[in-house]
């Protein structure tokens, strides 16, 4: 039941626009599990996958197409910045400003691989 209450949700999310609701969105991310602090803007075509905790700080921007896989926990920290095209690894502890095209792991999470740009 669980399953389809997140799938749903996330059909939600997809048709809403990439960066605007975020109010709106982040309710929909607390229903779906992740733990939100204040001020936290996650754009639409941003996923989330996997049955880890997912914890973001406040005043923390997540870009387009930011993909977090979590079979652990993920935790990002107070004002950080994800740009477009971010993987996160399961077990990430995020604490500064991730570049976009990048995979990110490890604690503190370091750049794994740069991605190409039609990824």
């Amino acid at each position: 039941m669980r399953s389809l209450i997140n799938y749903i949700i996330t059909l939600i999310i997809k048709v809403l626009p990439e960066t605007r609701l975020f109010k709106f969105k982040n309710r929909l991310y607390q229903i779906y599990g992740l733990q939100l602090k204040e001020n936290i803007k996650i754009c639409s075509s941003a996923r989330f996958l996997g049955v880890g905790n997912i914890s973001i700080g406040s005043d923390t921007w997540i870009g387009p197409e930011v993909l977090m896989v979590s079979t652990s926990n993920i935790s990002i920290g107070e004002n950080v910045d994800i740009a477009p095209r971010v993987y996160i690894a399961a077990g990430a502890v995020v604490n500064k400003d991730v570049p976009e095209n990048t995979m990110v792991g490890g604690v503190p999470a370091k750049v794994i691989k740069i991605l190409k740009d039609n990824v």
